[in-house]
């Protein structure tokens, strides 16, 4: 699928390591959040419902990565959704816009998101790219405090971790990853390579870590993965592979299937 070219892919662009949502060590970054302000309107296309669930299960998502899931456009939605309410805009002005559940959607849902920082918006937005090249299973997002995502497949469950570059971010990972149990999965996926290999050293010993970076994460292609040898990157394999379609958002994909099926 083509997606517009700005946000074709996290971190992919040029010969720099760097891409639009890796982030910005000085930590000068700015995150504004737009809101039309309704707290009521009704969804009649087909396609808003779906770009809902999408945004609702993912809490933030760029326009590309929302059509991605859709498998078509999705500028004339979102940009409707925007206008009803129930999305909401966020902008950094140094990356493409994302969106995540507006007041209509969140009252609808019983959704408590809190307050997006921009370190909380890029690591979200990253999490959203990885979540395309995932080969089925179920996904939460943000399910416990510090990890963008939970992915279950093929009977094993893999914490997701989405360090950027950004003020105190090592010591943010090693806070987050600690948390794990020894023998536990984590998929990190750093804003660049120079940080997966700071993080890396930081990594609690124990917890089974998966290295990716903004870069080799590309829509339509595997999920590419490194082990640390304790002195670099080493190409690495080891997470489930082969199944179908993206991962289920879980308790909202499977509540549109039912309602799908019964016609309403």
């Amino acid at each position: 699928m083509a997606l517009a070219p700005e946000e074709e892919r996290c971190g992919q662009g040029g010969a720099s390591d760097r891409g639009p949502f890796s982030g910005d060590p000085s930590g000068g970054m700015e995150l504004r959040v737009f809101s039309t302000g309704r707290t009521r309107a009704r969804l009649v296309h087909r396609a808003d419902m779906l770009a809902c669930e999408v945004v609702a299960g993912l809490h933030v998502a760029t326009r590309a990565q929302v059509a991605a899931v859709l498998g078509g456009p999705s500028r004339e939605v979102v940009s409707r959704l925007f206008r009803l309410g129930f999305l909401d805009r966020l902008e950094t002005g140094r990356t493409p816009p994302a969106y995540a559940p507006g007041p209509v959607l969140r009252r609808r849902r019983g959704m408590e998101l809190g307050v997006f920082t921009p370190e909380r918006f890029l690591r979200q937005v990253a999490a959203s790219q990885v979540y395309l090249v995932l080969p089925g299973g179920e996904w939460r997002s943000e399910p416990r405090p510090g990890f963008q995502a939970r992915w279950d497949c093929a009977g094993r469950v893999i914490w997701v971790a989405c360090p950027r570059e950004w003020p105190h971010e090592v010591a943010w990972f090693r806070r987050v990853v600690g948390s794990l149990r020894e023998g536990e999965e984590v998929l990190v996926v750093a804003g660049t390579p120079a940080l997966a290999a700071e993080c890396a050293r930081a990594c609690p010993l124990g917890v089974r870590a998966y290295w990716t970076w903004d870069r080799a994460v590309v829509p339509g292609g595997p999920l590419r993965v490194w082990a640390w040898d304790g002195e670099e990157m080493v190409p690495a394999g080891g997470l489930p592979v082969g199944g179908a379609g993206f991962p289920a958002l879980v308790g909202l994909w499977r509540a549109f299937g039912r309602r799908r099926a019964g016609g309403r």
